[in-house]
Parts: structure tokens; sequence; C-alpha cells
């Protein structure tokens, strides 16, 4: 699967007044926005590679829920554009996929933030590691409060193993962030293992 000339030129970016910290847009006088302001979030930064709509939002329900696995190729690819983007200070030592519970992956068929941070990886030259698994199945965010969906993904990850990641920057991907509130928990979780940083990134960014 491939974006044609037509799909990329619909691509939009998070625009220029996006919150420097999680991502999203716009941002307030304090530089955060309304939507990460007075909480504790436990990355560095949280980025979307483009916003969640028109092609971007079609390859990601595609992937998530049509078995268009392939679609994760040219999400993966708008996420190794937006980590190249960062810089070298701010570039990732490994991209680590939010894990899926394994009764959703088994009716998946695959987890689609390990295909996509797989894909980032190939493109941008960053090796990917499973370094986290999801312990309990949260429930869909579809329709629940916002309240609700901040809470949700709390003590739903935990490290794979003995992870000893002092001194790695790590970079949490996912295919679309929302609240911000699954990458945090999971920024947590890494950050509690060692990690000197940990960003986060997704394809789209509502």
């Amino acid at each position: 699967v491939h974006l044609c000339a037509m799909c990329k030129a619909n691509v939009r970016p998070p625009g220029p007044d996006s919150c420097a910290f999680c991502g999203s847009s716009p941002a307030g006088p304090s530089g955060r926005c309304d939507s990460c302001r007075g909480r504790k979030l436990h990355f560095t930064f949280a980025r979307g590679a483009a916003r969640y709509e028109g092609p971007v939002r079609d390859l990601i329900l595609a992937l998530k829920f049509g078995g268009l696995s392939a679609a994760a190729v040219p999400l993966g690819r708008l996420v190794a554009g937006e980590i190249e983007s960062w810089g070298g200070s701010s570039r990732p030592d490994l991209l680590v996929p939010v894990p899926a519970y394994w009764t959703t992956r088994l009716a998946r068929g695959y987890n689609q933030a390990e295909l996509i941070a797989a894909e980032a990886g190939r493109a941008a030259g960053i090796r990917t590691a499973r370094l986290l698994r999801k312990v309990r199945k949260a429930r869909s965010q579809v329709g629940l409060a916002r309240e609700d969906r901040l809470t949700g993904p709390k003590d739903a990850f935990a490290v794979r193993g003995r992870l000893d990641a002092s001194s790695l920057r790590l970079c949490v991907v996912d295919d679309v962030i929302t609240t911000a509130a699954t990458v945090s928990e999971c920024a947590r979780v890494l950050v509690e293992a060692g990690a000197s940083w940990v960003a986060a990134v997704a394809a789209a960014r509502q």
C-alpha cells in the first residue's frame, strides 16, 4: 500500500500552534494545551506525524479494523519522517510499540502498533524492541467520557522480564494519540525501568 500523490497532498501535519509537550493543537499562552495542562504525563514529549483525518484516518481504520496490514507501510514511513525531524539530540535509541492484549492480537492477527514501529524503524534506521507487555485489557475507548479515557490504561502495562533501560532514549510508538493516556502510561513504566527519557509518537494525533 502506498499513498498516491493526491493522497499525500491531503496529509496535513499538526499545526504550528500545536502544544510543544503533548502535540495537541492549539497550545495556550502557557505553552501547554487544555488537553495536558494540569495533568501528570510521563513522556518527555509526544507528537503525531499527521492529523487524524483524510487518507491517514482511512489507513489507520483499515489497519486496525479492516485487516489491511499493508497499511502500516505508509503509516510507518510517516512516523519515520516525524522522528527524523526531531534532530540528533532527540533521536531515540529504540522504538517501543504499544503492546496489545493477547486476545486483541489473536483476533486481529497482529498488533498494528508493532507493524507501524517496525516500518518506521526500517525507514529511520532505528531498532524496534518489544519491551512492554499488556497485562490487562482496558475497556474500548470508543464512546467513553474523557475522564474514563484518561484513567482506562492505568496499570495496564508492564516491562517484559528484567529490563535494564538505564541511559536509553526510548520512543513509544502507536497508531493514533487521542488523550495521550496510553502512551503516558507506557512511558511511566519505561521511566521506572530506568530510561533516560521517553518520547511518544503516533501516525496521527487527534
